[in-house]
């Protein structure tokens, strides 16, 4: 029961990173790792044609996601 519960989740954590190049995910978490906070890196994003809101916010989901998806993986 554990197993389908994990790879339902797995599915829909993968489908939300598939929506936002790996590119600009690795992009923004460079800037987060070099102390920016959220508006900074929004305003880097928007630089690299990253303008809309909506776009930015998938980018922070994917980063977002892609932390819990660690996170799963070192608990299961």
């Amino acid at each position: 029961m554990f197993f389908y519960y994990f790879k339902i989740v797995y599915e829909i954590i993968n489908y939300d990173l598939k929506k936002t190049p790996k590119d600009v995910i690795d992009f923004a978490i460079f800037h987060f790792n070099q102390g920016k906070e959220k508006d900074a890196v929004s305003t880097e994003l928007s630089k690299k044609g990253w303008h809309k809101k909506e776009h930015q916010d998938m980018v922070f989901k994917a980063i977002h996601t892609e932390s819990e998806l660690i996170h799963l993986a070192r608990s299961g």
